[in-house]
């Protein structure tokens, strides 16, 4: 709902409710047997018709989930559990740019999560846990950032960031669950976050763009990865518990982009690197053992020296004729420790074509997707080899002029060769559709 007092100022409410029953996640070791979330805000813009000012914007926002497993619909179950979760986030952003590329932003953030599991074994009394206990997330932050332009058509990008962040856990059953490891979730961990980055272009011509981009930034360590206690990962198959001690992850990022366009042809290539130190990092733990039923251990997180990120992508986009468009888009990362070893869940090369025909008010197009064999894959944390894909797809639509509206017909058939396959980063690697189609009616006012 909005509503606009004049031609500078205008305000509007937003609401979104979602209520969910019965999903089965078949990747999962339990399906979702209940879930709700609210979520809300009221946003107000201003544009101002100074020669300084140009427009401000503020947020004020809320939202709430709850969600809660079930494995009673689920076959050879080896003890029934409950997992129902919690979380709560309100906060606030203000955004103000000025006419000459200045943008200043002050936000805030509170956010509290909780997960429980309650256990039900046979002839046995039911067993309670808190799987992340409750806690508490603030976070205020400045941004700003600048905009230049020069001579000989070059740009400047000034970005900067400070964050101020506090966690801690609430009184409750966790405490007495993290005195086991003689650790009190209590106690205060505040953080200043430090981000920047600067990024220079330069036009060599009207087709040609040259951007280089080097930065600085700070991750501060989840909810789970401090508070975690006994959080079941289904990727990997075991148990986690939280590192309190955890520093938050310092990277160091640069990239180069090469954009080309001109007339029929889109071109651009991407390189980057990315050097994170105090990279956290999971390990088994060696002198304890697994909580959830079919677990295969326990693992907790660490910082490591660090880890480095290195990787390309290419696009392409040609256009054949008034008719037919070629696209092509290649990726490819590779990820290491700094010991040598393969970073967990980093995807193979993969290669995205598509040759699109546009006939009048028709429009099909015929896609190919190939993905590479990854063999570089970390054991210690549940990695398994993935072989390589073809996939086929074709997709067609259709547009139909009525009287107030384009009606959009659109239809399609996905891995047309009936492919058995899966994306190496699927959860518990189980494989994809196969084959399927598809079709959706849509009206354009």
């Amino acid at each position: 709902m909005a509503y606009r007092f004049d031609s500078l100022q205008s305000i509007k409410i937003n609401y979104l409710g979602d209520w969910g029953k019965n999903i089965g996640y078949p990747a999962l070791p339990m399906d979702v047997g209940k879930a709700t979330a609210q979520i809300m805000s009221l946003k107000h813009q201003r544009a101002f018709k100074g020669k300084r000012l140009e427009a401000n914007e503020l947020k004020v926002y809320y939202n709430s989930i709850y969600h809660q497993m079930d494995d009673t619909h689920r076959e050879d179950v080896l003890m029934h559990m409950d997992m129902p979760g919690w979380s709560s986030t309100y906060g606030f952003y203000d955004n103000l740019s000025t006419r000459k590329g200045f943008n200043l932003r002050v936000d805030y953030h509170h956010t509290e999560t909780r997960a429980d599991m309650v256990m039900y074994p046979i002839g046995e009394p039911t067993m309670y846990l808190q799987t992340l206990p409750e806690n508490a997330l603030s976070d205020l932050g400045l941004a700003m950032k600048k905009h230049f332009s020069f001579k000989h058509k070059q740009q400047l990008d000034l970005n900067a960031r400070l964050d101020v962040t506090r966690q801690y856990g609430f009184e409750g059953p966790g405490v007495k669950q993290w005195a086991v490891f003689n650790k009190d979730i209590t106690e205060t961990k505040q953080d200043l976050l430090k981000n920047g980055n600067i990024r220079y272009g330069k036009f060599f011509g009207e087709r040609l763009l040259a951007q280089l981009s080097v930065g600085y930034g700070e991750r501060l360590p989840t909810s789970n990865e401090r508070y975690g206690y006994y959080l079941f990962n289904r990727q990997d198959l075991y148990d986690y518990v939280g590192n309190m001690d955890l520093s938050p992850e310092r990277s160091v990022q640069s990239e180069f982009t090469l954009r080309y366009a001109h007339k029929k042809l889109e071109c651009s290539a991407n390189v980057f690197y990315h050097q994170t130190y105090d990279y956290i990092y999971a390990y088994r733990m060696s002198n304890a053992g697994a909580m959830t039923p079919g677990a295969l251990g326990l693992k907790t997180y660490t910082n490591i020296l660090y880890a480095s990120s290195r990787g390309t992508e290419l696009t392409l986009k040609y256009n054949i004729n008034d008719r037919f468009t070629y696209m092509g888009t290649g990726k490819y990362v590779y990820a290491i420790t700094n010991t040598g070893a393969p970073l967990p869940l980093v995807p193979p090369f993969k290669l995205q074509q598509a040759l699109r025909c546009k006939i009048k008010l028709t429009q099909m197009q015929l896609e190919y997707d190939y993905a590479a064999t990854q063999n570089r894959i970390n054991p210690d944390y549940g990695d398994r080899a993935t072989p390589d894909y073809h996939l086929f797809n074709f997709r067609v639509s259709r547009n139909f002029r009525m009287r107030n509206c384009i009606l959009q017909a659109t239809a399609a058939c996905e891995n047309i060769f009936d492919v058995r396959y899966r994306e190496h980063l699927d959860i518990g690697q189980v494989p994809r559709f196969g084959r399927g189609f598809s079709g959706n009616i849509s009206f354009l006012f």
